[in-house]
């Protein structure tokens, strides 16, 4: 078996942007996650600092082009997870004084779904969908979202009787 990396010569090529439009847009955000469904490429913009909070979602087709697919002012990122046929996107905050969440579902064709939830999921570092449950991975916690019931499950090295405690001490 014969590997071929490179059928030419390498040669060194600068590129200077100073004078140039940028080739594929113009395009302004703070890009915390890339990933690829079907024929597009995603890209999750989202900036979360001092109580203030907002997360754009855009899609990317094969030339490059790219169009802005969600947009909420008021929402973090939290977390993403992606099959084969659906990527999974969960935000999430306090909006005032109300909690909300959004959990985005986009298919291998484009089409998404949006389901929102009153709650606020921090400290969220990954997530898993699967029938038709969304698991959390968060600080010191592993929590169970029924999708359809909207049951939240936690697990913890917490004790009932010192999570009561906690509670009491409010």
């Amino acid at each position: 078996m014969t590997l071929i990396l490179f059928s030419h010569p390498i040669r060194k090529t600068t590129v200077s942007l100073k004078n140039n439009p940028t080739p594929g847009g113009e395009i302004d955000g703070n890009f915390c996650d890339v990933f690829e469904l079907g024929d597009r490429v995603y890209a999750v913009d989202s900036l979360s600092h001092l109580g203030l909070a907002s997360t754009t979602v855009y899609s990317f087709d094969r030339g490059c082009k790219y169009h802005k697919i969600f947009n909420d002012e008021n929402l973090g990122f939290k977390a993403r997870y992606v099959t084969d046929e659906r990527a999974y996107i969960l935000l999430s905050d306090c909006v005032g004084e109300n909690p909300k969440s959004v959990l985005l579902e986009i298919s291998e064709n484009g089409d998404m779904l949006k389901t929102e939830f009153d709650c606020d999921f921090q400290l969220v570092f990954n997530m898993l969908v699967s029938d038709g449950k969304m698991f959390l991975g968060a600080d010191k916690a592993v929590v169970v979202f029924d999708l359809q019931t909207k049951e939240i499950n936690a697990y913890t090295p917490l004790s009932v009787e010192a999570e009561e405690n906690i509670l009491k001490k409010r």
